[in-house]
C-alpha cells in the first residue's frame, strides 16, 4: 500500500554557536530524502539566519510530499551548516555545493536491510562530514584570522531511517535529536551544539484537478478525489461570472482553490473556492484595480500571504495585479514593463517563476527574444529589473511562449525555436553570472518538432519536457542528472504510443508530478481531455484515461486544461 510523507524539521535550537561574539551563525539547512535506491529529493534553504547560542528557531522546513510503498526503506538526512551572510549569491552557491555533496553521499549506499541499518547510518555520517571537510578547503573555510575568523562549517548532521513498513505503521512520527561536531578553529565558538526537533506525517491522497474553457465560454472544473477513487465536474461559471474567452490559469493557496481567465471584454475574472462555500465566489480583479484590459491570458504566482497575476495588455505591456492577506483591501496593480528600464513589450503571454524572496517572469517580444523581468524586496519600491536571456546567453529567437523550472537553486526556461526545436537556459551562480544555453534537439538528435508551447516539470534529479508534435503526438524528453552514462542524460520517448493508446493531440499539454508519479493532460483530436500518466511502480507502462465525456467526466473543451494539486 503507498501514501504520501511529508519529512520536516520543525524546531531548531541553538545550544551553542560555531561563531562568538559579532560573528552570528547563519544556518544553511539541507534536507535530503531517498526512497530505496531512488535519486535523494532535496531542499537546501536559509533556515535561520543570525543566530546565537539559546536561540529557538521554529519551521517547519519540508520535503514532500512523496508517495512511498510500504514495500520501500527510507533514508532522510538533515544537515545544518553556519555560512556567511554578508553574501546571498555566495551563500546561496556554497549551500548548492552542500546539497550535492550531502546527494551523493547518500548515492554511495543501495537501499538497505533492517540488520544493516545502523551501519548505513554511520556510514552515510562519515561521508557527509569528509563533504564537509573537502568543500573547507575548496570554498576557504579554513582560513583563520584570529581578528575576523571564518567560522563556516558543518554544525550538525543526522540520519533517520525506516524500514519498510514502519512508516504506514507509525502514521505520524515526531523525534528529537541533539548533536554537534568539531569546530577546528579556535578564534570561534568551540564545538556547536544542535537540538533539532523533527516528523514525518501521512498525509491524505491528494486531489488532482484540472480546469478548462469549455465550448460555451464556461469555466469547467473535474477533479479526482483519492478517497472516493472517482471523477467529479462542476461548472464554476454557474453563479453569473461571465464566459472566458481564453485558457484558464490556476492557483492554490491554503484552503482555497482559485481560477483566474480573461472575459471576452478583456477583464481579468478571478473565480476561487474554499471549504464550506456552496460555490465558487466571483470578483473581477481588472475593475477592482483599475488595471487596463487583457490582450492575453493571465498567469499566476502564490508567495507568502499574496496572489498575483500577470498578464499582457493590448499595448503590449505587461501588468501585474496582486492581493495581500495581511491588508485585505482590493488587489493592487502595477504595470512591470514601466517599471523595468529597457524592457521591451511582450508579444507572449508572460510565465512566472518564484524563488525564496524574489518573483521572476520570462517572455517573448516581437523580435522573439526571452525577455526576463524580476522583483526582489531590496528594491526600491516600484522598482524591476530586466535582462534577456537570449541575449545574455547567445540562445536564438523564439517562436512561442516561454516555460519555467525551478531545479534546486537553478532557475530554467525552455522554449520552441522557430524552427520547432527544443530550446534551453537556464540560471546557475554556483557556475557563472550569465545565464546558460543549449539546445536540446541539437544535444540529443532526431528529436520530433515541436508543433505548440512546451510543458516542463522537475522531479528527484530529472528535467522533464513534454510538447505536442507537427503530427500531434505528445513527445517526452528527459534529462537525468544520475544517468549510468553521463554522456548521454537524455531519455525520449512518446506518451502517446501503443503503451496508453492515448489519443493524438490538438492542444498543448500541462504536466504535474504527484508523489513519484508524472502526469500530462491535454486536450484531444477527438475533443476530449485526455490524461496519460507513469507511476514508478510500473515503469515499462504508461496509463491512459478520459476526463471528459460520460456521467462523470466534464463537458467538450474548447481550450487547453490548467492543473491544480
Amino acid at each position: 500500500m503507498k501514501f504520501l510523507y511529508t519529512f520536516s524539521v520543525d524546531r531548531l535550537h541553538v545550544d551553542n554557536c560555531r561563531s562568538r561574539g559579532a560573528h552570528n551563525d547563519d544556518d544553511w539547512l539541507t534536507m535530503a530524502v531517498r526512497v530505496d535506491d531512488h535519486a535523494p529529493q532535496t531542499v537546501g534553504l536559509m533556515a535561520a539566519p543570525n543566530v546565537h547560542a539559546g536561540d529557538d528557531v521554529a519551521g517547519p522546513w519540508t520535503v514532500g510530499p512523496l508517495l512511498i510503498d510500504d514495500a520501500q526503506s527510507v533514508q532522510w538526512t538533515f544537515s545544518l551548516a553556519n555560512l556567511s551572510g554578508s553574501d546571498a549569491d555566495k551563500q546561496q552557491a556554497e549551500g548548492v555545493r552542500i546539497a550535492m555533496g550531502i546527494e551523493s553521499a547518500m548515492m554511495a549506499f543501495v537501499a538497505f536491510e533492517l540488520s544493516d541499518v545502523d551501519q548505513v547510518a554511520e556510514d552515510i555520517l562519515a561521508a557527509c562530514s569528509a563533504i564537509y571537510s573537502g568543500l573547507a578547503e575548496l570554498l576557504g573555510w579554513l582560513v583563520s584570522n584570529p581578528g575576523n575568523p571564518n567560522c563556516n562549517g558543518e554544525v550538525f548532521t543526522n540520519v533517520v531511517q525506516f524500514a519498510p513498513g514502519d512508516l504506514s505503521r507509525l502514521g505520524t512520527h515526531a523525534g528529537q535529536v541533539s548533536g554537534t561536531t568539531s569546530n577546528p578553529d579556535t578564534a570561534c565558538g568551540g564545538a556547536p551544539q544542535t537540538t533539532v526537533g523533527f516528523s514525518v506525517t501521512q498525509v491524505a491522497l491528494p486531489q488532482q484537478h484540472i480546469f478548462y474553457r469549455g465550448v460555451d465560454g464556461a469555466v469547467d472544473h473535474v477533479f479526482f478525489d483519492g478517497s472516493t477513487n472517482r471523477l467529479w465536474s462542476d461548472v464554476w461559471t454557474r453563479q453569473g461570472a461571465p464566459i472566458a474567452s481564453g485558457d484558464i490559469a490556476t492557483l492554490a493557496t491554503p484552503g482555497q482553490q482559485h481560477a483566474f481567465y480573461r472575459g471576452i471584454d478583456g477583464a481579468i475574472n478571478h473565480l476561487f473556492w474554499f471549504p464550506g462555500a456552496d460555490a465558487p465566489l466571483f470578483d473581477c480583479w481588472t475593475a477592482k484595480a483599475g488595471a487596463p484590459a487583457a490582450a492575453g491570458d493571465p498567469a499566476t504566482l502564490a508567495t507568502p500571504g499574496q496572489q498575483h497575476v500577470f498578464y499582457r495588455d493590448f499595448d503590449g505591456a505587461i501588468d501585474h495585479i496582486h492581493w495581500d492577506a495581511v491588508q485585505q483591501g482590493d488587489p493592487v496593480a502595477d504595470c512591470w514593463t514601466a517599471m523595468a528600464t529597457g524592457a521591451p513589450l511582450a508579444a507572449s503571454d508572460p510565465v512566472t517563476l518564484g524563488t525564496p524572496g524574489q518573483q521572476h517572469i520570462f517572455y517573448r517580444d516581437a523580435a522573439g527574444a526571452i525577455n526576463h523581468i524580476f522583483w526582489d524586496p531590496s528594491f526600491p519600491q516600484g522598482v524591476t529589473v530586466w535582462d534577456s536571456w537570449t541575449a545574455r546567453s547567445g540562445a536564438p529567437a523564439a517562436a512561442g511562449k516561454p516555460a519555467t523550472m525551478l531545479y534546486g537553486a537553478q532557475q530554467h526556461v525552455f522554449f520552441r525555436g522557430i524552427d520547432g526545436s527544443i530550446q534551453h537556459i537556464f540560471w546557475d551562480g554556483s557556475i557563472r553570472p550569465e545565464p546558460i544555453w543549449d539546445s536540446w534537439s541539437d544535444r540529443i538528435g532526431g528529436l520530433p518538432p515541436a508543433a505548440g508551447d512546451l510543458a516542463v516539470m522537475a522531479t528527484a534529479g530529472q528535467q522533464h519536457v513534454f510538447y505536442r508534435g507537427v503530427d500531434g503526438a505528445i513527445n517526452h524528453v528527459f534529462w537525468n542528472e544520475n544517468a549510468p552514462d553521463p554522456d548521454h542524460p537524455f531519455v525520449v520517448d512518446q506518451w502517446t504510443d501503443a503503451r496508453s493508446r492515448a489519443a493524438f493531440a490538438a492542444g498543448d499539454p500541462v504536466a504535474v508530478a504527484i508523489g513519484q508519479q508524472q502526469h500530462v493532460f491535454y486536450r484531444d483530436l477527438d475533443g476530449a481531455i485526455s490524461h496519460v500518466f507513469w507511476d514508478p511502480a510500473a515503469p515499462a507502462r504508461l496509463f491512459a484515461d478520459l476526463w471528459t465525456g460520460g456521467p462523470e467526466g466534464g463537458p467538450a473543451p474548447a481550450g487547453n486544461p490548467a492543473t491544480l494539486l
